[in-house]
This record gives structure tokens, sequence and C-alpha cells, in this order.
């Protein structure tokens, strides 16, 4: 579904709350990277989360499989945004890494990767691949394995179990 010059009308009308809002649904369930790039125009915050989830618009976007969003959304923002995106976790502890690993979108998980210099939370570095072993996801498993920050004997916090097991 594409944005039409009705919706950059509407939005431009929004409080900066409701473009937050517009820019998790776009993200989420459209997928338009023009329209993710205009709401970013407009002063959306990237790193805004939904209420139910607590999920940024680039998580969403990840489990969604909407690779236009996912680039538009780390190519117009900051460095610094950039780096607090990918490490942000949702309310269940995931971050966009590890939801692109779990639902096996190499495309996206490349692109993650691309901006993914190291990371800092711990716990999604053995989930991202635990994530792509589970699924059977060997390019993606290729593609992590690949990051020098990749610990293939990391145990997660909760079961102490590792991506190899």
């Amino acid at each position: 579904m594409k944005t039409t010059e009705d919706d950059d009308a509407r939005w431009e009308l929004m409080s900066l709350a409701q473009v937050d809002e517009e820019l998790i649904v776009v993200a989420r369930d459209k997928g338009d990277g023009r329209a993710v790039k205009r709401l970013l125009e407009l002063y959306a915050d990237p790193l805004c989360v939904d209420q139910t989830y607590q999920r940024t618009p680039l998580i969403w976007a990840a489990i969604n499989g909407h690779i236009q969003a996912v680039e538009a959304l780390l190519e117009n923002v900051s460095s610094t945004s950039q780096r607090k995106m990918i490490d942000l976790n949702d309310r269940t502890g995931e971050s966009a890494l590890s939801w692109a690993c779990k639902c096996g979108w190499t495309e996206i998980v490349k692109r993650l990767l691309t901006y993914s210099r190291s990371t800092t939370h711990v716990l999604n570095q053995g989930w991202s691949l635990h994530h792509a072993c589970l699924g059977g996801h060997e390019e993606i498993v290729s593609s992590l394995l690949e990051m020098p920050w990749i610990d293939v004997n990391q145990e997660d916090k909760m079961y102490g179990s590792t991506s190899l097991h």
C-alpha cells in the first residue's frame, strides 16, 4: 500500500506524538520506505515505541520483513540514532536483529549487520544466532558468524544453552 498526497497532507497537520504513532503504523503495516522517510522529515522520533510491546518502528519493520522501511529508518537518521535503534530491545528482550533472525529475513539481517559494528546487548548476541540456528536459516547463520562480536559459545541468561546447544 503506497502513500498518497492525501497521506502527506494529513501528516503535516498531526502533532509530533501523532507523527510518531503514524511512523510505527507505517513501518509495521505498510513498509513503505518513502512514507517512513517523509515522516522522519516531519520530525517523527525513530526511537518511539508502541505502548503494548515497546517496539520501535525498526523492530516492527524487521518483524514484518519490510526491507524498504528498514533501509529508510537506517539511512535517514543520525549515526547515534542508528546505534540506539539497533541496540534497543522490545518488552520481550528482542532487538530488530534478533527478530529478523527469528523470522528468517536474510536481507534485513544483512542490512542491520552493515550498521552493527558491535553490540552492547549481550543477551541478543546469542539470541540472534540461536534464532537463526533454530529456524534453519543457514545464510543468516553464515552472515552472523562473520561478525567478530558473535560468540558461538555464549550461553543465554535464562537456560544456559548456546546456539550450538
